[in-house]
């Protein structure tokens, strides 16, 4: 605002009602008022803050041009991130000029009071902090603004959570043609604070953006480590030094003052103090680096420059506050880094870390892993424990180690989890060497979302953790409670020691109590310790620890005698009993800074951690607790702004409140912040009252529902909160989005709770309908595990409850999955009868999907009865129904597509085949439906087979037959097996492989056995020879069951049987019968060769050469007409492709 509108429109004092005075300092003070009468367009009433020039600077011109300047230059700029100024008032009171400034009133602290009151600032506070001043920063920039004078006393945090830039004084803005000249008033001397100021403006330089974003660079290293970058020479009088330092030296980097910095924090924030200024950050590119944080492409960048770095990123992750030095257990070090030395020169071992909680067992390995990564020498260092809860990554830690190794990435989010399978898919294949179908196999199961040891492939990420473990850079890992450890990782690890050369890899497994395993020990390292017990300290070792601590050895020599009495010398406990101190008013200072012990500091009755976090959590502030409480109920890591508005705390107060409770507590963990152990997370859980642990679960059930979060995880809150009837239809309607998503296990899990919630409502009509919706979902999941007993089961009492309710639409829906189970039994009359009245009955018409599903059923048993033809026109139907419901992206449809790649490719449309199973694959792998996946790769490789390409279909083939997701599929993978050896003329393998596959049990669907059946005989018929007995049989058998295509090969074959006993007319009367079989069906066309050989056979036999020839062309004619349907390139090997086709071409 310019000074001319305040002269013209001169706002009086008189309009402001001054209430309290702020603060002072060198150029005035600063009170709060109230506006008795609307001015700078603000209302009456309003709050504001008016900051008074002192009366001796309005002498001096520069010391007003620069008030005149903020006002003028403050009053420009709006912005969140920028302090507000409304305008300027230059008024005379009783002879005396009075000056002052008209700003926005703002509640918190600055970024010095902060740090004076609570020291170093968590990272994650600091990363807002930031964010928002690269934000106000950015702004000023765009408006050609510097500000000149950044430092922690101008950056103020607000209680709403913003930062703000404070003191346009200096700030001056740059002309058209470039920037103004230093001094802003036309003086070429510097301005502004010299231990914030950039190198080159100390140098006589113009300040710029660039320089701006250096100042901020040292104020975010001062907030987030408690000192400024040079503080040993900025206190010590040495000015030359520390002017010196600011122009010519590089700081520490901020994570060797304060440990747990994330490696992000460090680079960015020295990337912000070079002393290049081209080599800065824009305020606009470091707003969007610190709000993308380790996801940015720049830090993905950087990782993927340093491969060395990735581990000591992991490392630092791990890394434990040094909050005591690390005493002299030179024994248990030389043990730790004998083993490390061992896989360093191409070993492998797996080594056992015993020792209670607080022994010291994180810290000693931290600093021989420290020690190793500092000498550069390359290798993949990957620190974790088990996931305890049921989700995260499968065989967790070890599937997690395995995608962050491939990913090159730590920051594996879940919920992105499907864009990064076609990376690490094709990543595993390259590196690891594996078969593309097995590494996307192992790519999908590493990035599953359910823990399923049973499907996981084994042998693939046995070798995926082979290719990591090379002599050049050897794979170490560290499980933390690896007594913790799952059956699927037991196994992985004792297979992977079983392995012949299993590379250079060191597991590290470190636990509480002894492992309820036997590790696994390879013959070369017999006779060396794969197990290391740490021991309490010696009284010499405990001493030298405690009075580390203190500044005064001799306090800490009495604080030694008080521990030994009732602490055991484990270096944990002994610093957990002074923190206990310290929080209880006995003990002063922090860690290595202790002071002024009380002469009888009182102790727990027992060295036990739950003792000491008792008496610890009885000297927090009542509000800590709450915030504590309220943390734990949120997770092991949380967002301090959704423990903000769960509690209804402004942000700063969230965060002052949490600044003391690190490290005792909580640690800083990048932009969130996490329990320091999980066992204190747990500990304050089960401490909880239960009205209270139920209502912060209310609560965050309903920020979650203002959110917009899933269903499922709203649920779950209401479900802990005790809320039976919210809870149940939200975990019901989670559990049937988890269903559709093919995420079965979640699904199990969120019905088996709904089901407990159920058991305790009341017995009132609304319960009983969403019983039966529970009892028909748990029904869905028999069903895709193949459990059809227990599928029926459930159907039957489904059944019953619907009737008695009244419950049309469920019974529609009981209707359809009924004659599902029949279709498996192989009852189809009763199938189709079943999935026509679940169409007429009215729920076609509400839900399209439902009648998509039923008609790809019906297509299912058409088919099966040899009409494909009819059977397409109902997918297409299903199609048009999924379409007009917009479900184009749903498993229904991707099942659907299925369906109609599996049809088209028995007709030998193979270009629209192939449409439909990209269309299909890809919904699949969007919802992880593994089943389905594993269907759909074994429908493409029986086309394969029949297109003469056996061993792309074996590539197909093998990766299922690792991991078969049902019964059904284990059966069609050994099938398809015994297939392709009969096609390539190996009949006694493909009658091996068919008798020992129907020699197992399986609850498998009919038809697939007799497939197995009549595919054994032929071989057997083929090798050594069969009984007409056997094969009579089996034509009766398959006859009375109905399936058409099985009746038709049996036909055929019996009839080669029968001419080769020497009955050529019998055979040409069941070539006929099958003749008139197929004549009214829609099968595989390549069907009809086979009767045609064979009955051009039996016509030799009986002398009737020319009739033969004739069937002979014909069949070869069929043949050829087959091959012209397809590209050029497939028509040799299908030509080639089966004994039949080679005959009737030979």
């Amino acid at each position: 605002m310019s000074d001319e509108k305040h002269k013209q429109a001169p706002p009086s004092l008189s309009a402001f009602e001054l209430l309290e005075e702020l603060g002072e300092g060198e150029f005035g003070t600063v009170w709060t008022a109230r506006l008795r009468t609307p001015v700078f367009g603000l209302r009456q009433g309003s709050m504001v803050a008016v900051k008074f020039l002192r009366q001796n600077l309005l002498r001096d011109p520069r010391v007003v041009t620069r008030f005149r300047r903020e006002a003028g230059l403050g009053a420009s700029l709006q912005h969140p991130n920028v302090v507000r100024i409304y305008g300027l008032i230059d008024t005379n009171l009783m002879g005396q000029q009075v000056l002052c400034l008209v700003m926005e009133r703002l509640e918190g602290t600055s970024l010095r009071a902060f740090l004076e009151a609570h020291g170093a600032a968590p990272e994650a506070l600091a990363r807002k902090v930031a964010f928002g001043a690269s934000k106000g920063l950015a702004a000023l920039h765009k408006k050609r603004v510097i500000h000149r004078d950044l430092k922690p006393e101008n950056l103020f945090l607000a209680e709403d959570g913003h930062t703000k830039l404070m003191d346009l004084g200096l700030a001056h803005k740059t002309g058209r043609q470039g920037p103004f000249r230093a001094g802003g008033s036309g003086g070429r001397g510097f301005q502004g604070s010299l231990a914030y100021a950039a190198p080159e403006c100390l140098e006589g330089a113009r300040p710029s953006p660039a320089s701006d974003v250096f100042s901020l660079g040292v104020s975010l290293y001062e907030f987030a480590t408690g000192h400024h970058p040079f503080d040993e020479l900025r206190g010590s009088g040495l000015a030359d030094e520390f002017l010196d330092a600011l122009l010519h030296q590089d700081p520490l980097l901020p994570s060797m003052r304060v440990p747990r910095l994330s490696p992000f924090f460090d680079r960015l924030v020295m990337r912000c103090l070079s002393k290049v200024p081209a080599e800065r950050p824009t305020a606009q590119e470091l707003a969007r680096l610190f709000e993308q944080g380790e996801t940015s492409s720049w830090w993905r960048g950087i990782q993927h420059e340093d491969p060395i770095l990735r581990s000591k990123i992991r490392a630092r992750r791990s890394l434990r506050p040094k909050m005591a030095a690390f005493v002299d257990r030179r024994r248990e070090l030389e043990v730790l880094r004998g083993a490390l030395q061992d896989s360093l020169r191409g070993d492998f071992r797996v080594f056992a870390l015993q020792g209670p909680e607080g022994a010291g067992k994180r810290r000693l390995v931290d600093e021989v892993m420290t020690e190793a990564l500092q000498r550069e020498k390359p290798l993949h260092y990957f620190p974790g424990r088990p996931k305890l809860s049921p989700e995260g990554f499968p065989l967790s830690p070890i599937g997690a180690f395995l995608a962050a190794a491939y990913l090159e990435d730590d920051l594996i989010d879940l919920g992105e989890a499907r864009i990064q399978l076609d990376r690490l898919s094709a990543r595993l294949a390259a590196r690891a060497e594996l078969e593309p179908e097995v590494a996307d196999l192992l790519a999908r199961s590493l990035l599953a979302q359910e823990e399923d040891s049973h499907d996981f492939p084994f042998g693939a990420a046995l070798k995926a953790l082979r290719a990591l473990a090379t002599k050049d850079c050897p794979l170490v890992l560290r499980i933390h409670r690896a007594d913790k450890l799952g059956q699927g990782c037991l196994r992985l690890l004792q297979d992977w020691s079983q392995l012949p050369d299993p590379g250079a890899a060191l597991v590290l497994l470190t636990s509480h109590h002894p492992l309820p395993f036997e590790l696994p020990v390879r013959e070369e390292n017999l006779g060396k310790p794969d197990t290391l017990v740490l021991k309490a300290l010696p009284p010499k070792d405990a001493r030298k620890l405690v009075q580390g601590l203190f500044q005064d050895p001799t306090e800490g020599e009495r604080a030694t005698r008080l521990l030994l009495r009732q602490v055991t010398p484990f270096p944990g406990l002994l610093l957990d009993a002074l923190i206990h101190w310290q929080q209880g008013g006995q003990l002063k200072g922090m860690p290595g800074s202790f002071h002024d012990l009380s002469q009888e500091p009182p102790l727990p009755l027992s060295a036990d951690l739950a003792d000491f976090l008792q008496d610890s959590w009885a000297h927090l502030q009542p509000q800590q607790r709450e915030l504590l409480e309220a943390a734990a109920v949120l997770g092991l890591e949380f967002d301090p702004e959704d423990l903000s508005r769960l509690l209804d705390f402004p942000l700063l107060d969230t965060l002052r409140s949490l600044a003391p409770l690190h490290p005792a507590w909580i640690l800083s963990n990048g932009k969130r912040i996490r329990f320091r152990r999980l066992s204190e997370r747990r500990w304050i859980l089960r401490s909880i009252p239960a009205e209270r642990r139920k209502a912060l679960h209310a609560k965050a059930a309903r920020l979650c529902e203002e959110a917009g979060l899933p269903p499922s995880r709203i649920g779950l809150h209401w479900s802990r909160a005790g809320e039976h009837e919210k809870a149940v239809p939200l975990l019901l309607q989670g559990a049937r989005e988890s269903l559709g998503a093919g995420r079965f296990q979640r699904a199990q899990r969120l019905l088996q709770r709904s089901l407990v919630h159920l058991d305790a409502l009341p017995r009132l009509p609304v319960h009983a309908h969403q019983r039966l919706e529970a009892e028909l979902l748990l029904a869905e999941l028999a069903l895709e595990g193949d459990r059809l007993q227990r599928a029926d089961g459930l159907l039957r009492r489904a059944q019953a409850r619907a009737r008695i309710l009244g419950a049309k639409e469920e019974e529609q829906h009981l209707l359809l999955l009924r004659g599902k189970v029949a279709l498996e039994h192989g009852h189809f009359g009763q199938a189709l009868v079943l999935f026509e009245q679940s169409l007429k009955g009215g729920g076609a018409n509400e839900d399209p999907g439902f009648a998509a599903e039923a008609l790809r059923l019906e297509a299912q048993i058409l088919c099966l009865q040899g009409q494909i033809k009819e059977a397409l026109r109902l997918l297409g139907r299903a199609h048009d129904f999924l379409y007009e419901a917009e479900e184009q992206r749903s498993l229904r449809f991707a099942r659907v597509s299925r369906e109609l790649a599996n049809l088209e490719g028995m007709r030998f449309r193979t270009e629209i085949a192939e449409a439909h199973r990209r269309e299909a694959k890809g919904l699949f792998e969007l919802y992880g439906a593994r089943g389905d996946l594993q269907r759909l790769d074994l429908d493409h490789a029986r086309l394969l087979l029949e297109l003469g390409q056996g061993d792309a279909a074996m590539d197909l083939v093998r990766p299922v037959q690792m991991t078969p997701q049902s019964e059904a599929i284990r059966r069609r993978t050994a099938y398809l097996h015994a297939l392709h050896s009969f096609y390539r003329g190996a009949f006694e393998e493909a009658e091996r492989q068919a008798s020992e596959e129907l020699e197992r049990p399986s609850s498998s669907p009919r038809f697939l056995e007799r497939e197995l059946q009549v595919l054994q005989l032929e071989s057997l018929f083929r090798s050594e020879g069969v009984s007409i007995a056997e094969a009579e049989a089996l034509v009766q058998e398959v006859e009375r069951e109905g399936y058409p295509q099985v009746l038709i090969l049996a036909k055929r074959f019996l009839a080669q049987l029968l001419l080769q006993l020497g009955s050529p007319e019998t055979a040409l009367d069941l070539l006929d019968q099958a003749r008139e079989l197929l004549r009214p069906l829609s099968l595989d066309p390549t069907m009809e060769l086979g009767i045609a050989l064979v009955r051009s056979q039996a016509l030799n036999r009986l002398g009737r050469s020319q009739e033969a020839q004739r069937w002979l062309r014909l069949g070869r004619r069929h043949l050829e007409r087959l091959a012209q349907r397809l590209p050029r390139a497939q028509r040799r090997a299908f030509l080639q492709g089966t004994p039949i086709r080679r005959s009737l071409l030979r």
